[in-house]
């Protein structure tokens, strides 16, 4: 799944870090975040420099999230790792349900910057 910057996001790009340094948060269908953010800079799939960038973010139903079962079907960045507004709006993925304490996988997230003019 491709994220797309909100107005804040592209500021961000712009004059203060670099999109490997954000945060991405795991959401329900509501809109409610189910782990930690994970720190982007953690979990790069993609050689440095190349554009776009891969990020493969690891979670399991009984470390990660609560039970009962969950089931991830959104993705949002952000600067920080708690609170603060978001810089992406939140984008859909391949929805992951975690049923069980043993249950395991992934969200994909694919990240293009802007060209430069």
């Amino acid at each position: 799944m491709t994220v797309n910057f909100t107005t804040e996001g592209y500021e961000m790009l712009r004059e203060r870090k670099p999109v490997i340094e954000t945060y991405a948060e795991l959401q329900t269908a509501d809109s409610t975040a189910v782990c930690a953010r994970f720190a982007l800079a953690s979990y790069r799939t993609s050689a440095e420099n190349v554009t776009p960038m891969t990020f493969s973010l690891p979670i399991t139903g009984g470390a990660d999230v609560s039970l009962p079962p969950c089931q991830i079907e959104k993705v949002v960045l952000y600067e920080a790792a708690t609170g603060g507004d978001p810089l992406s709006a939140a984008e859909s993925v391949e929805p992951l349900l975690l049923a069980l304490a043993g249950d395991e996988g992934a969200v994909v997230l694919t990240i293009t910057l802007p060209a430069v003019v």
